[in-house]
């Protein structure tokens, strides 16, 4: 008993707060939307849908042309602003100006354009470039591509997208309430904190500690729940 009180004053509130926040990850009542932009944000943004008839062998090879010397063995078509534009990991090459060779990333002023249009009529609170993750957007093993366009839309969820210049497109969308639950959810579950997450092994040891703090608490409490059990059973067959 002295194990488990001394356990549950250190671990008792982690352990609590590891199991609540587990049950968020079976989305209960879908108390929050998803973080993938609304079918109505990829349409305005796109300028339309794509079609076949457009994407001619003649502009393929052209744009396949405008990739040299480093020909992509896979390469995905998107729309962006009513435009055509070829994606690959070599940069972006736009169907209507193959001439001018594969681009790093769109030019900034086309996407800040595809913010204004993303959400009708809502105003813009904010716009930022982030040349590095925030604690919504972020990746551990860095495959997330940067930079991309931040922008606060002043709309009742309080919504922010981010575009992605590389592949002119939204490439994530969060809300008020998805953000609370990254934070209930992936931090106090996986203890996704950004002082913790880039700055392994600390995290590891953090994890580790805590982890064997919760087995002492489980372990003393079926301990303790079997003695009980047992005294119950010596007390039945007793009388």
């Amino acid at each position: 008993m002295r194990w488990h009180h001394s356990a549950g004053l250190i671990f008792g509130i982690v352990t609590a707060t590891w199991i609540c926040s587990g049950l968020l990850s079976m989305d209960p009542w879908d108390w929050h939307p998803g973080t993938a932009p609304t079918r109505e944000q990829r349409a305005r943004v796109a300028g339309g849908s794509i079609a076949i008839s457009d994407l001619t062998v003649e502009k393929l090879r052209k744009v396949m042309t405008a990739f040299a010397p480093d020909h992509p063995k896979e390469m995905e078509i998107t729309r962006f602003r009513g435009r055509y534009y070829a994606v690959a990991k070599s940069g972006v090459v736009s169907f209507d100006e193959p001439q001018f060779g594969a681009l790093d990333q769109l030019a900034p002023d086309l996407i800040v354009g595809a913010a204004n249009i993303a959400m009708d009529g809502v105003p813009i609170e904010g716009v930022s470039w982030l040349d590095d993750y925030d604690a919504y957007y972020y990746d551990r093993d860095r495959n997330l591509s940067l930079p991309v366009l931040r922008v606060r839309y002043a709309d009742p969820q309080q919504t922010w997208l981010y575009f992605d210049p590389k592949r002119g497109a939204i490439a994530r969308k969060e809300e008020r309430l998805t953000r609370l639950n990254r934070w209930l959810y992936h931090g106090f579950h996986s203890l996704d904190f950004p002082f913790l997450y880039y700055r392994r092994p600390l995290w590891d040891v953090v994890v580790i500690v805590l982890s064997a703090g919760g087995i002492v608490l489980s372990a003393t409490t079926l301990t303790a729940s079997w003695r009980r059990v047992r005294r119950s059973i010596a007390s039945v067959k007793r009388s």
